[in-house]
């Protein structure tokens, strides 16, 4: 129902397909690649987390985001809507 939370997925052991890119100075938008599969993600509100990925490099990461579906222009997308991400620890 309405009044429970929406579900978080953690995705692990992403790649970064080209530089993120920072929108309004706010937004995170990535293109990622797991398991053969490329998906666009964007994080809201989060662009403390543009360095950090940077920093990372084309070194694997898990994401954690919500699944939602987008309706434009006649057309319908299932889309991640990323909340945070998980740099492993090395060794």
């Amino acid at each position: 129902g309405h009044q429970n939370s929406q579900p978080a997925f953690l995705v692990r052991n992403v790649t970064l397909m080209g530089p993120p890119k920072l929108l309004k100075e706010k937004h995170l938008k990535c293109m990622l690649f797991s398991h053969g599969i490329k998906k666009p993600i964007i994080l809201f509100n989060r662009p403390e987390l543009l360095d950090k990925l940077l920093a990372h490099g084309d070194k694997p990461f898990h994401i954690v985001g919500n699944v939602v579906k987008n309706e434009w222009q006649g057309r319908t997308n299932i889309e991640l809507l990323g909340i945070d991400i998980v740099i492993p620890r090395e060794g």
